[in-house]
């Protein structure tokens, strides 16, 4: 398993690692979520900032259940700015999932 913030990101996102066309709208919405995050309470004390595929899960959170939580919220969080769903039902199902996740 790659342990690289952007790469697992993008391969959530269907995007190939090497493909960095999109790099720079990712990691935006990666910090976006990651700030998020930080005002709930989660991860490095000073907040956690994405530059590149060298920002590691194991540098932002160790590991454990609350890691396998902030994974699928940027995640959702990324897909939701970045490549948003084309229907209504969808964005509400997966705005759902990331106010679920916040909870």
């Amino acid at each position: 398993m790659n342990d690289s913030i952007l790469n697992t990101t993008k391969s959530n996102l269907s995007i190939s690692e090497s493909y960095t066309a999109f790099d720079l709208n990712i990691v935006t919405n990666i910090n976006a979520a990651l700030g998020v995050l930080h005002q709930l309470g989660v991860g490095p004390a000073n907040g956690f900032f994405v530059e590149d595929e060298g920002d590691l899960w194991e540098d932002y959170l160790e590991d454990g259940p609350l890691l396998s939580l902030c994974k699928n919220y940027i995640s959702l969080y990324t897909r939701m700015y970045f490549d948003p769903p084309s229907t209504s039902y969808t964005q509400a199902a997966m705005t759902a999932q990331i106010d679920q996740l916040v909870w």
